[in-house]
């Protein structure tokens, strides 16, 4: 069977050139599964696993303590790697196709109030060659909503200071503008202006380095970010990918469109970006009131 799986990592890999982030999460959730069936099930036929295997399976991860969001995320593993089985002519059936995801489970991050945001860029000193890198890295988070790993891998190449936009590759390689606010501007120009950068081929390379000049590391950004927080006293846990959830409700919050936050997250389906930015019932009960005409 884990030839089956390697077949299937290879395919969306190169065939459906997700990153690498997302591979690793399949990788993990299909290899924990497949160990599953052969340590407890004792099954080593890719086509004797049925449904109630399956099933056997998810309702040990239930067991187990399993975050609903994880064992959503396995669900989604199973069956992508079963229908590519069938879709293959590997196996004869999906055993899979009536497995759906558990309802009612979204967790959503934490978002930070405007204040909050403003604390944890306010507690970098930019006195320094590291502060002027850090402001302008907490600013891009905020000012775009990109995710660490399109913050990590944004090149000199794809920033277009006089358009005042950057060019993003996201999930799938899929490419999208998006805008940079007037402050992240500043900030990134300062940056481009350190000595070290400045001398830096612009046509090549990565924007956000370490020390040794090597590429930051997602660990890095996290500990960037934990390390302003503390400076700032602020008493949360905050990763990146707050940033962008705060990003995303500040904007509906200032009354942007849907459909505009959808494009600049990259969200492919609006519905994701519907239960990603959240907004509070108070906030709600507002714009219904000053928005309809009954209100």
């Amino acid at each position: 069977m884990d030839s089956y799986l390697k077949k299937f990592i290879l395919f969306i890999k190169f065939e459906l050139r997700l990153s690498h982030n997302t591979v690793t999460s399949y990788q993990n959730d299909l290899s924990n599964y497949l160990f599953f069936l052969k340590d407890k099930k004792y099954i080593n036929n890719i086509e004797s696993i049925s449904y109630q295997e399956i099933r056997s399976y998810i309702s040990n991860l239930s067991k187990e303590n399993k975050k609903p969001s994880s064992i959503n995320r396995c669900i989604s593993s199973i069956k992508k790697f079963h229908l590519y089985l069938f879709d293959n002519e590997i196996t004869l059936n999906d055993p899979s196709e009536l497995l759906e995801l558990q309802k009612n489970i979204r967790n959503l991050p934490d978002t930070l109030t405007v204040d909050e945001i403003e604390s944890i860029i306010d507690a970098v000193d930019i006195n320094t060659l590291t502060g002027l890198r850090d402001i302008s890295i907490l600013t891009l988070l905020y000012s775009t909503g990109i995710r660490v790993s399109e913050l990590i891998n944004l090149e000199f190449s794809n920033i277009f200071l006089e358009e005042d936009y950057i060019k993003i590759f996201g999930k799938g390689r899929k490419e999208r503008l998006v805008p940079i606010g007037a402050k992240a501007k500043k900030y990134i120009v300062d940056y481009m202006n350190i000595p070290k950068i400045s001398l830096k081929d612009k046509n090549i390379g990565n924007v956000y380095l370490s020390y040794r000049s090597k590429p930051l590391t997602r660990m890095a950004v996290f500990n960037i970010i934990k390390k302003y927080c503390l400076t700032s006293g602020l008493n949360k846990k905050v990763s990146p990918h707050t940033f962008r959830h705060s990003f995303a409700t500040h904007m509906l919050e200032g009354g942007a469109d849907l459909r505009i936050v959808q494009e600049i997250l990259g969200h492919e389906n609006i519905n994701t970006t519907e239960i990603y930015t959240h907004l509070d019932r108070t906030y709600l009960k507002e714009v219904h009131k000053l928005c309809h005409p009954r209100g």
